[in-house]
């Protein structure tokens, strides 16, 4: 697999059309390094092949194995240099090429290339390939499969209005062309299936992250919505801060999981509309102990099980359940933590109503800097003050 890098690539373009052709293979080769998808590699590969002077049209077919029922079939996906006929040309051309009468899929021993030569003759009525390609004016033309492991995976095909086109010179470059095009396809079909493959593991991770979450909300119902709301706060804080996509991105799974543990706690404890003995509140506090204990056994891309283990405790150690203190808590920790504070004072509780987002600020205003990250509380404050986000 050709190695792709994301950066600008200067392309040689000599006066002469001749010249042009000792300067395709690198010219080709630098579009392979700069273009990362093959739905804008494939339409340049084409422009650059018809600068050289003598050739009229070309196209490049790929291998569709879903395309139909009936086994693989080529389909095109570029082409260039067309005129009024070359539409139709293109139409015969794919038509013959998948008939069954002539199986160039199944040809696994034809021959790196194939030329055809035609000569000029005025056609009134094209009912044929070889009449359109008459009609084009184009005098001869080159077939290359393009190869991966034995399997035709695709083709090149070039027209050229000169009959003595595709010397073997000629031929010898647009070989090494169609070699590295077959590499280059194959690599971007991997990268395909890995980023589907990676896809289909992340719609699994979130689809358990969103059952995790529902069983906790299912055991108790005052706080439902609570985890996703935190989410969205501690995102939002953590986008204001300028952190990274990946680290906003687990700190919103964190937020969607911080109370987990709470499936441990009965439910007359968090359901009692009073205020907690002691010993009620002792049970209450080792939730996150709980939420770690869950979290800790699943393959997270992110410590989502510490980051929740720390979203009760306050930069002063006076937090729970480790008294941690400072830079020991994790800015991840630092951010649900506040975000965690400022949506339960907003919401009702069975043992109080909604107080509302002034009074939550108020709180988390007065404690920065003791029990509460001081940019974090700050980077809050804007979020609701400034910019009136609301979180539902």
């Amino acid at each position: 697999m050709l190695l792709r890098e994301i950066h600008k690539v200067s392309i040689t373009v000599p006066d002469s059309g001749k010249t042009a052709l000792k300067y395709l293979l690198q010219n080709i080769n630098k579009l392979i390094l700069q273009e990362k998808k093959d739905s804008g590699l494939f339409p340049k590969i084409c422009k650059e092949i018809i600068k050289i002077d003598n050739y009229r049209y070309v196209w490049i077919g790929l291998v569709n194995k879903n395309k139909t029922d009936n086994g693989a079939k080529i389909e095109p996906i570029a082409h260039s240099g067309s005129n009024g006929y070359t539409c139709d040309l293109l139409d015969y051309l794919v038509k013959d090429i998948n008939s069954k009468d002539k199986p160039l899929l199944s040809s696994i021993g034809t021959k790196k290339y194939t030329v055809k030569r035609h000569k000029n003759s005025k056609i009134h009525k094209a009912d044929t390939t070889e009449e359109l390609i008459l009609k084009n004016n184009f005098s001869s033309s080159i077939l290359i499969p393009l190869r991966h492991n034995g399997c035709i995976i695709g083709l090149l095909n070039i027209f050229s209005d000169q009959e003595d086109s595709f010397s073997e010179h000629e031929k010898n470059i647009l070989l090494k062309v169609s070699s590295n095009l077959s590499t280059d396809i194959q690599g971007l079909k991997l990268e395909i299936q890995l980023e589907d493959t990676m896809k289909q593991l992340q719609r699994a991770l979130y689809e358990t992250i969103d059952a995790i979450t529902l069983m906790s909300e299912i055991k108790d119902p005052y706080t439902s919505g609570h985890q996703k709301k935190v989410a969205l706060i501690a995102s939002a804080i953590a986008t204001e801060l300028g952190l990274p996509k990946d680290k906003i991105d687990g700190i919103y799974v964190a937020g969607l999981l911080h109370d987990v543990g709470k499936i441990s706690i009965p439910n007359d404890i968090l359901s009692k509309p009073g205020k907690l003995n002691e010993g009620e509140f002792i049970i209450i506090k080792n939730h996150p102990v709980v939420s770690y204990n869950i979290l800790e056994h699943i393959e997270f891309p992110w410590p989502i099980a510490d980051m929740v283990n720390q979203h009760h405790e306050r930069i002063d150690g006076s937090g729970y359940p480790n008294g941690v203190y400072g830079e020991e808590m994790s800015v991840e920790a630092r951010i649900l933590s506040v975000s965690d504070v400022v949506e339960a004072m907003t919401a009702h509780r069975p043992y109080r109503p909604a107080l509302g987002v002034k009074k939550a600020l108020s709180e988390i205003e007065r404690n920065r800097g003791t029990l509460y990250d001081r940019e974090i509380v700050e980077a809050c404050i804007k979020l609701f003050r400034e910019k009136k986000i609301k979180f539902k």
